[in-house]
Protein backbone atom coordinates (compact mmCIF):
# COMPACT_ATOMS: atom_id res chain seq x y z
CA UNK A 1 0.00 0.00 0.00
CA UNK A 2 1.20 3.68 -0.81
CA UNK A 3 2.04 5.87 2.67
CA UNK A 4 -1.32 7.50 2.12
CA UNK A 5 -3.38 4.85 1.71
CA UNK A 6 -1.55 3.13 5.07
CA UNK A 7 -2.34 6.84 6.99
CA UNK A 8 -6.07 6.89 5.69
CA UNK A 9 -6.43 3.17 7.41
CA UNK A 10 -4.75 4.70 10.86
CA UNK A 11 -7.39 7.65 10.47
CA UNK A 12 -10.00 5.84 9.99
CA UNK A 13 -9.48 3.55 12.88
CA UNK A 14 -9.14 6.53 15.18
CA UNK A 15 -12.59 7.71 14.01
CA UNK A 16 -14.06 3.90 14.85
CA UNK A 17 -12.55 4.28 18.33
CA UNK A 18 -15.16 6.71 18.95
CA UNK A 19 -17.84 4.54 17.43
CA UNK A 20 -18.58 1.48 18.36
CA UNK A 21 -16.45 -1.95 18.69
CA UNK A 22 -17.85 -3.30 15.87
CA UNK A 23 -16.24 -0.54 13.96
CA UNK A 24 -13.20 -0.88 15.37
CA UNK A 25 -13.01 -4.83 14.48
CA UNK A 26 -13.78 -3.60 10.80
CA UNK A 27 -10.15 -2.41 10.22
CA UNK A 28 -8.07 -5.79 11.26
CA UNK A 29 -7.56 -8.28 9.20
CA UNK A 30 -9.19 -11.89 10.17
CA UNK A 31 -5.69 -12.93 11.25
CA UNK A 32 -4.58 -9.75 12.61
CA UNK A 33 -2.27 -9.32 15.51
CA UNK A 34 -2.15 -6.69 18.65
CA UNK A 35 1.03 -7.07 21.26
CA UNK A 36 0.24 -4.38 24.30
CA UNK A 37 1.62 -4.12 27.47
CA UNK A 38 -2.34 -3.92 28.57
CA UNK A 39 -2.17 -8.10 27.72
CA UNK A 40 0.18 -10.79 29.03
CA UNK A 41 0.12 -12.82 25.35
CA UNK A 42 -0.71 -11.30 22.48
CA UNK A 43 -3.99 -11.12 20.57
CA UNK A 44 -4.49 -13.05 18.04
CA UNK A 45 -7.69 -12.82 15.12
CA UNK A 46 -10.62 -10.72 15.30
CA UNK A 47 -12.06 -12.99 18.62
CA UNK A 48 -9.00 -12.22 20.78
CA UNK A 49 -8.74 -8.54 19.56
CA UNK A 50 -12.95 -8.02 20.16
CA UNK A 51 -12.00 -9.59 23.57
CA UNK A 52 -9.28 -6.88 24.36
CA UNK A 53 -11.24 -3.67 22.54
CA UNK A 54 -14.10 -4.85 25.39
CA UNK A 55 -11.72 -4.83 28.15
CA UNK A 56 -9.92 -1.66 27.66
CA UNK A 57 -12.27 0.49 25.94
CA UNK A 58 -14.91 1.02 28.36
CA UNK A 59 -16.47 4.47 27.54
CA UNK A 60 -16.15 5.49 23.63
CA UNK A 61 -15.34 9.25 23.30
CA UNK A 62 -18.37 10.90 21.37
CA UNK A 63 -17.16 12.01 17.50
CA UNK A 64 -17.50 15.46 18.49
CA UNK A 65 -14.46 15.37 21.39
CA UNK A 66 -11.06 16.36 20.67
CA UNK A 67 -8.67 13.57 19.35
CA UNK A 68 -5.61 12.88 21.40
CA UNK A 69 -2.39 15.49 20.45
CA UNK A 70 -0.28 13.46 17.86
CA UNK A 71 3.07 13.89 18.82
CA UNK A 72 4.72 12.09 16.08
CA UNK A 73 3.38 10.24 13.20
CA UNK A 74 5.85 8.89 10.86
CA UNK A 75 4.29 6.70 7.93
CA UNK A 76 6.42 4.43 5.15
CA UNK A 77 4.66 2.07 2.60
CA UNK A 78 2.25 -0.20 4.51
CA UNK A 79 4.22 0.96 7.82
CA UNK A 80 3.11 3.49 10.47
CA UNK A 81 3.79 4.97 13.94
CA UNK A 82 2.32 7.17 16.02
CA UNK A 83 3.03 8.75 19.88
CA UNK A 84 -0.29 10.51 21.00
CA UNK A 85 -1.16 12.11 24.43
CA UNK A 86 -4.14 12.32 25.57
CA UNK A 87 -5.15 13.89 29.26
CA UNK A 88 -1.36 13.20 30.39
CA UNK A 89 -1.53 9.50 29.03
CA UNK A 90 0.56 8.38 26.59
CA UNK A 91 0.25 5.85 23.96
CA UNK A 92 3.00 4.46 21.11
CA UNK A 93 1.46 2.63 18.34
CA UNK A 94 3.04 0.51 15.30
CA UNK A 95 0.80 -0.62 12.74
CA UNK A 96 0.92 -2.52 9.87
CA UNK A 97 -1.34 -2.32 7.08
CA UNK A 98 -2.19 -4.83 3.74
CA UNK A 99 -5.22 -3.92 1.20
CA UNK A 100 -6.69 -1.76 3.75
CA UNK A 101 -6.33 -3.96 7.04
CA UNK A 102 -4.49 -3.67 9.85
CA UNK A 103 -2.53 -6.80 10.32
CA UNK A 104 0.10 -6.07 13.19
CA UNK A 105 -0.58 -3.31 15.93
CA UNK A 106 1.53 -3.11 18.75
CA UNK A 107 0.56 -0.57 21.04
CA UNK A 108 1.92 0.89 24.91
CA UNK A 109 0.26 2.73 26.89
CA UNK A 110 0.86 4.70 30.43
Amino acid sequence: MSTEETLDVVLRHATAMRISVEAILADYADDAVVVTNMIDQPAVGTDQIRALIGASVKDLKPLDAPHATVLVRKAEGDYLMQALEDGGKLTVETFVVKDGKIVFESVFMR
